[in-house]
């Protein structure tokens, strides 16, 4: 916990890295308990081969206005409860970031 409060949290240019994304090729990336999807975003800009579905509560399907235009057809928003079995049984990551502490 030192270490992740040492840090900044709300980065995640590390995760352009932390991982060989370009070598899934075309793929369906599940950003579960993802918020408002920055992290689908950032990878989105670099790894346009990629399309995210970012799940939360129900209320986070309004962020899709915050998605550029442009990324807009590779990232959509579901409402999901991580309590209960993924409604993604076909993706091809579970990308679980920052929600397992909770």
């Amino acid at each position: 916990m030192k270490f992740r409060a040492a840090g900044n949290p709300q980065t995640h240019h590390h995760l352009h890295t932390a991982f060989d994304w370009a070598g899934l090729g075309k793929a369906k990336v599940v950003d579960v308990g993802g918020s408002a999807g920055h992290v689908s975003i950032e990878l989105a800009k670099v790894f346009p081969d990629l399309e995210f579905v970012v799940q939360d509560f129900e209320g986070l399907k309004s962020f899709h206005d915050g998605v550029p235009d442009n990324l807009k057809p590779w990232i959509s928003f579901e409402a999901q409860d991580i309590l209960k079995p993924n409604a993604h049984h076909n993706a091809d990551v579970y990308l679980l970031r920052s929600i397992l502490r909770d």
